[in-house]
């Protein structure tokens, strides 16, 4: 996903604004031509007074498109959904225009099977903030084994998330420390670090928060 999003962020403008960007990101809909129920396609064909002239054109032999017709019906008596998204169907719509149905009509059609997407509803803040490289975090030196270490989140958590924690030694930087908890709230909380394997020497520990509020650290 934030690669999805790093890309969107590139091929589209945004606001400056990062909670208005994400409300933005969020509602970005992605329409394409999906597929029509045979149910739904005949309502609408009965109802512009189109079905007769179809049947008529099915038993036509000298009608240049009675196969179309008949094929029509065939799908339409199957009672399964029409992918219009196949260039087959599609093509078989529009060869209909204008002598069964108008271009009008057609639209309408094309419009019932247009399937609208939303693919970034779910991002978080702490997602969109990954993808455009934001940062906030705080470095704690000389961790020598303690257990807890204190998060103390300052202002108002709009929407919750989990900070991340890494810890350098003597072979890489940026070592995951796995799991932390989830904030949801401002105030102080407690991050139990005993499933650190004691460096034997001081190291440090970073942590990014996630979101852009104020916060401090403590080894408790």
């Amino acid at each position: 996903m934030i690669d999805k999003i790093k890309q969107e962020l590139l091929d589209f403008v945004y606001p400056d604004d990062n909670n208005e960007a994400l409300e933005q990101l969020r509602n970005r809909t992605i329409s394409s031509i999906g597929s029509i129920a045979a149910s739904d396609l005949l309502e609408y064909l009965t109802t512009n007074k189109k079905i007769a002239m179809i049947h008529a054109c099915a038993n036509d032999e000298a009608h240049d498109l009675q196969n179309q017709c008949r094929g029509l019906l065939i799908a339409i008596q199957s009672g399964f959904s029409i992918d219009l998204s196949k260039s087959g169907n599609a093509s078989t719509l529009s060869g209909f225009v204008p002598d069964i149905i108008n271009e009008v009509q057609a639209g309408e059609i094309i419009i019932k099977a247009t399937k609208v997407d939303y693919p970034f509803a779910s991002v978080t803040m702490q997602q969109f903030r990954q993808a455009k490289g934001l940062t906030n975090s705080i470095d704690v030196n000389n961790w020598v084994g303690q257990r807890f270490l204190k998060i103390t989140v300052a202002g108002v958590v709009n929407e919750s998330f989990r900070p991340v924690l890494t810890k350098s030694n003597d072979y890489y930087d940026g070592e995951p420390v796995g799991r932390t908890t989830t904030i949801s709230k401002n105030g102080d909380h407690i991050i139990d670090l005993s499933n650190l394997q004691n460096p034997g020497a001081p190291t440090t520990i970073s942590i990014e928060l996630g979101a852009p509020n104020s916060f401090a650290v403590e080894l408790v």
